[in-house]
Formats: structure tokens, sequence, C-alpha cells
């Protein structure tokens, strides 16, 4: 759970959330910071992966969350996946499917209540570059962030820091 707890404090997730560099700058981003938020996007994005899970039969978040889920994490420094608890909670197997098609068994290896995260280690290498951390200590209000998402629909979308509150889930 230490472990857990560092990498959350090292990152502000929005499944993956990368600082669009040098956009805060300027109306007209210059050429070199369109690359930036290029390269930023790209990176971000590969290293985004999907989620199954498949809680235990007698799981009490069966009610509520089902027991198939399925949703997406980010590779970590260390091989880990970065993910949201719930779709971890109860896990009986976890399932990560990459890009190239591979299907990755997964185990889970922590859920941080305090924060609604979760971490699971894949079986096998999945051969992905971990997601660049950014310090979300240094965002401010209306800094420019990617937001890229996993799974079938995966997009990835540009929003805005308008505040930052404690996680209420």
């Amino acid at each position: 759970m230490c472990l857990l707890r560092q990498t959350v404090s090292a990152l502000w997730w929005c499944i993956a959330l990368v600082t669009a560099a040098g956009a805060a700058e300027s109306t007209t981003p210059s050429a070199s910071a369109i690359e930036a938020m290029s390269r930023a996007f790209a990176r971000a994005s590969a290293s985004v992966v999907g989620l199954k899970s498949i809680a235990v039969d007698d799981a009490r978040s069966a009610a509520t969350l089902g027991r198939a889920r399925e949703g997406s994490g980010v590779v970590i420094d260390g091989g880990l996946v970065l993910t949201i608890g719930y779709l971890i909670l109860e896990a009986d197997q976890v399932l990560l499917a990459t890009d190239d098609d591979r299907q990755v068994p997964a185990r889970v290896i922590g859920y941080d209540v305090a924060t609604g995260f979760g971490l699971v280690q894949p079986l096998a290498p999945l051969r992905i570059d971990p997601v660049p951390f950014g310090i979300a200590a240094d965002l401010v209000g209306t800094d420019p962030l990617v937001v890229v998402s996993g799974g079938e629909d995966g997009a990835v979308s540009v929003a805005e820091l308008v505040s930052r509150r404690p996680f209420s889930g």
C-alpha cells in the first residue's frame, strides 16, 4: 500500500494526465509547442491499456458495480498499471488489453480507499513505456491538460484545470 500512496502522490490522475507543454504561454502556440504537445499526446496515449475484471462470486460490490467491469489504466514506472480502484475492487480475474491486441493477465497489488486508485501487476511483460509523470503541485487554474482514456473507445481530449478538491468517491 505504501507504493500505491507514493504513486498517487506523484500523479494527479484523470486516467492519464499530462501537462500540455507550452500551451499556456500563448494563445497561439508556437510550432515547437505544438510538436511538444503532439509528443506528449502520443506518449501518454501509448501508455494506456484497457482493463477488464471479474469480481468474486459473492462480491458485496457486485450489486452496484456488477461482477464484470471494464475500464482503463496507465502503465507507470516499474511496469505496474494505475487504475480506478472500483474496477479491481473484489476482483478475482484481471485482464489487460494492449493496442497490439494482446491480452495480458494481471493481479491486484493494492486498492487505496482514500484516493480511489488501484494498482495491478501484469503477469507477463507489457512492453509499453510508462507514462511520464508531471508534478500536480505545479498546475494552476486554467492550465491546459491532456486526458487520455483507453479501451475500445479510447480517446485523447484537451481539458482545462478548473479546480482542485479532495477525492470524494
